[in-house]
């Protein structure tokens, strides 16, 4: 059996291929979603058509990763683990630390909402001046940074989805041309 060299499967890389694909469409829908963007019926029928049972596994997989002693070496991550902090002082990081969590919060409800649950979290909100300047400070954080996962999510499944698979042969070339280097 061929060992696993990422955090998908085989099989989540089949899924991927077989929902993404040259689907532009669904992830802009998903994207819209996510970020608590006006989404039209179309999009609407669309998600709920499509993001749900496996995919949605893989979309939580995606947006909410956890850490997984079965992934293959160097392919374990979450969400707190990418939070660089190592040159803040602790009153720094705390803040940081606080925009993750709601972070991941906001993530959690968000794809929650798929499944007919509520997000009582308001994106757009995020960026509203509040009471105190560490409270705007976490929020903005966390909105800025919720934006950016969402656009790398997306954009990694769609490189996933539409990647060409070399053939044995293509292979074989590769690794004679290598070795002859």
């Amino acid at each position: 059996m061929k060992e696993q060299t990422m955090r998908f499967t085989e099989k989540e890389l089949e899924l991927i291929k077989l929902t993404f694909k040259d689907d532009m469409p669904l992830l802009k829908a998903i994207r819209k979603f996510m970020l608590q963007l006006n989404l039209p019926e179309g999009d609407d029928v669309i998600l709920k058509s499509k993001c749900k049972g496996d995919v949605l596994s893989l979309l939580h997989k995606c947006f909410l990763p956890t850490i997984d002693g079965n992934a293959p070496i160097n392919q374990v991550v979450d969400l707190m683990m990418t939070l660089d902090i190592i040159n803040k002082t602790p009153e720094e990081a705390l803040l940081h630390i606080k925009a993750r969590k709601l972070l991941i919060k906001y993530l959690g409800k968000q794809l929650g909402c798929f499944e007919g649950e509520n997000n009582d979290i308001s994106l757009e909100k995020m960026s509203d001046i509040k009471d105190t300047a560490e409270e705007t400070f976490i929020n903005l954080i966390a909105r800025n940074t919720i934006i950016l996962l969402v656009e790398n999510q997306l954009r990694d499944l769609n490189i996933l989805a539409n990647r060409e698979e070399k053939t044995d042969d293509e292979i074989k070339e590769e690794t004679k041309k290598d070795s002859s280097k």
